[in-house]
């Protein structure tokens, strides 16, 4: 994290739901609400609403009480891996 930026002008929502895309890992590819809470530490309420959002813009589907990444979120890491020519240097 940058230190140098203020507090004030830090979106908490946007950290946590970025915390609740971090919970998703080679280990934990299908979680409940429920364990989302358990591994990020944020309230039940709150995660449901986070993945829910998440749902709603495609970073995430619901299969019956179960949650899981799609290839969405791959276009989060795109623009880097392009911007620093991730490909030429593989």
């Amino acid at each position: 994290m940058q230190s140098d930026i203020p507090t004030k002008d830090i979106s908490l929502t946007f950290m946590k739901g970025m915390t609740v895309l971090r919970a998703f890992d080679e280990a934990h590819s299908q979680l409940s609400l429920a364990d989302i809470a358990r591994l990020t530490g944020i309230e039940r309420a709150a995660v449901r609403r986070l993945v829910l959002t998440l749902v709603h813009l495609g970073y995430v589907r619901k299969e019956e009480n179960r949650y899981s990444l799609t290839p969405r979120v791959l276009v989060l890491g795109s623009g880097f891996l392009r911007g620093n020519q991730f490909g030429r240097q593989v």
